[in-house]
């Protein structure tokens, strides 16, 4: 065996422990948690209401696909009186609403069932509440589900949906990063034929993941794939695939292997926004987390390209390409394409964590070892950048490094496909509420609302310490219906580093007003602070009283991607080239990567998340 074949074949046995890690036995939950998850309903989980309510309505985290996603109501003796009910409130398609019979005084429980119109993702779950003189029943199973991963699936299902998921994306980017190294890295279309087996392993990745999601959601598959927009566009993505492969064919039996590539590069780029589309960016309606997916799906793919190139090159026993000339073409690649990779990792970050660096959830971890892994890439692409193709014997030399960042971005796309099968904790971040004034002694409260948007709703309340008895005072001041109090429970879900509680105040509809006032009692009933609150709902948000960050990290990102691509591109037109790069290679890039980077940089700013 050749020498060089030695840390390939390392490399290659560590993605298979990676690929295999996912379908490995582990802990399974009871309750299967995706996407599309509870945050509210009325009656509310532990809710007693005096008499039969008309409705049932149930808030979820996402949209979510109406002939998958439903109830069934069973009272008090388990005896199923609805079974299958449920309709997509026509205002709101995060909200299902469910007609009641009249129902006698007693406790039922609500098994709810979803899957999600964003990703495809299957979710259950259950509460109890109560009707007439009984007692407060438990609030069980309402509201879990943020950040997990995986949860409640079995390791069938997450061995294919993690492996199917990898494939898919992995066939599109290299489809489209083997077409950017054919132009600007070896200026040949000798990558023409991975182009192609690219997307071959992009068709067998996303039937997996097509079957996956079945399996998931239930049912028969054909109404998943034909019934619904993530299986619609899974059909899409095969579809298209085979299509830009039969072109590439076409094309090599002409005698022009260039419009081969230029056709493999038109299916992955595709490829890359159907992906984008059926990924968390999608929920958002704001077309700029979906830009910033698709910049970081094809810059990421522009990186993985080149180094599968330089792999097989290090590898290679003949001299038709110098790394001596191909190094410093990939390196201009590489510099701006890490630089948007990051941005927009970030960017993403901030959406769907809530937070920079978040840890608390399974979701957030998973994301905080992409982002480990991420680094030590970087940190060996690093190296071999510095070496610029002179073959320096640094950790082994030119080969064992190259591939061992090739490992690295392997791995980097693992952990990615993990957290895509994840419920992202910041799709589901309640609404802070800012204080108006007190009118009596300062209770130092805070307000949330769970979810800011019309619909059902529960009051989240953390308070300095926890008081003997506290209550949430409720008055809509569009329209004279006078009060109502609630009394605030301890809730440990509800975070943070003081006490937590909750209240739940039924729903909270668009075009109205509210003064929420929290007041806390000493153990012989005296108020001894109020913390008021003003806030109103609009068609779909809240409208006034938002707390907006001290710091907007999103429009913070978009600023430095105008500045930096205003920066390169006056820098690029007065003559400047990247250091250790050709000339050439850096100037088409810089140019490229700098307008991209500032009509992102515009479109974040403008449109946020």
């Amino acid at each position: 065996m050749h020498r060089r074949w030695g840390p390939l074949l390392a490399a290659l046995a560590a993605v298979a422990a990676l690929l295999a890690g996912p379908g490995l036995p582990g802990p399974a939950a009871t309750v299967v948690l995706g996407h599309a998850n509870f945050v509210a309903s009325s009656p509310a989980p532990g809710e007693v209401v005096p008499t039969s309510p008309a409705t049932l309505t149930i808030s979820f985290s996402e949209p979510f696909e109406p002939a998958f996603s439903n109830v069934d109501l069973l009272d008090g003796e388990g005896v199923t009186l609805l079974e299958h009910f449920g309709r997509p409130d026509p205002t709101d398609p995060r909200v299902l609403v469910v007609d009641l019979p009249s129902l006698k005084d007693g406790v039922y429980t609500v098994e709810w069932r979803t899957v999600s119109a964003t990703d495809g993702h299957s979710a259950n779950g259950f509460f109890t509440f109560g009707v007439g003189d009984v007692a407060p029943p438990p609030g069980a199973g309402g509201g879990a589900g943020s950040g997990d991963i995986h949860a409640g699936h079995g390791q069938g299902v997450i061995l294919l949906e993690t492996e199917g998921r990898l494939l898919g994306d992995l066939g599109a980017l290299l489809a489209v990063g083997l077409a950017i190294a054919a132009l600007i890295v070896l200026r040949s279309p000798w990558p023409r034929r991975g182009i192609a087996a690219a997307l071959v392993i992009g068709a067998v990745g996303t039937v997996t993941l097509a079957a996956a999601s079945a399996a998931s959601a239930g049912g028969p598959p054909q109404d998943l794939l034909l019934g619904t927009r993530t299986g619609q566009l899974l059909l899409v993505r095969v579809a298209v695939a085979v299509t830009g492969l039969i072109a590439m064919l076409a094309a090599a039996r002409l005698g022009r292997p260039r419009l081969a590539v230029a056709a493999g590069a038109a299916t992955g780029l595709a490829g890359i926004a159907l992906i984008a589309e059926s990924g968390h960016a999608s929920g958002f309606d704001s077309p700029a987390p979906f830009a910033a997916a698709l910049v970081h799906l094809v810059a990421a793919g522009a990186w993985l390209g080149g180094l599968a190139v330089l792999v097989v090159l290090a590898l290679r026993t003949d001299d038709r390409w110098s790394l001596r000339d191909i190094v410093p073409r990939f390196s201009a690649v590489a510099l701006v394409s890490i630089g948007l990779v990051v941005a927009t990792g970030l960017y993403a970050d901030w959406l769907l964590t809530g937070a920079p660096l978040r840890f608390d959830t399974p979701y957030a971890v998973a994301l905080g070892v992409k982002i480990i892994l991420v680094l030590a890439a970087l940190g060996i692409g690093a190296l071999n950048y510095l070496d610029s193709g002179r073959g320096q014997p640094w950790l082994g030399g030119f080969p064992v490094r190259i591939v061992t960042e090739t490992g690295l971005a392997l791995a980097v796309l693992v952990a990615a496909a993990t957290v895509a099968s994840g419920a992202p904790p910041g799709l589901a971040e309640p609404t802070p509420i800012t204080p108006a004034f007190s009118s009596a002694a300062a209770a130092d409260a805070t307000l949330a609302l769970e979810p800011g948007r019309p619909g059902p709703a529960s009051y989240l309340v953390t308070l300095p310490t926890a008081p003997p008895s506290a209550e949430l005072v409720l008055t809509r001041l569009d329209a004279g219906s006078g009060s109502t109090r609630l009394p605030l429970m301890a809730d440990p879900a509800v975070t943070g580093s003081r006490p937590g509680y909750r209240s739940d105040g039924g729903s909270i509809p668009a075009g109205s007003r509210w003064d929420a006032t929290v007041v806390v009692h000493d153990t012989a009933g005296t108020e001894t602070g109020r913390t008021r609150f003003v806030f109103a709902m609009g068609p779909e948000a809240v409208t006034e009283g938002v707390a907006e960050p001290a710091i907007d990290l999103g429009r913070l990102i978009g600023l430095a991607l105008i500045l930096a691509g205003a920066l390169l591109l006056a820098f690029t037109l007065a003559g400047g080239t990247l250091p250790r790069v050709e000339r050439r290679a850096g100037r088409l890039v810089a140019v490229t990567g700098s307008l991209i980077a500032a009509a992102l940089g515009v479109l974040m700013l403008v449109g946020g998340g």
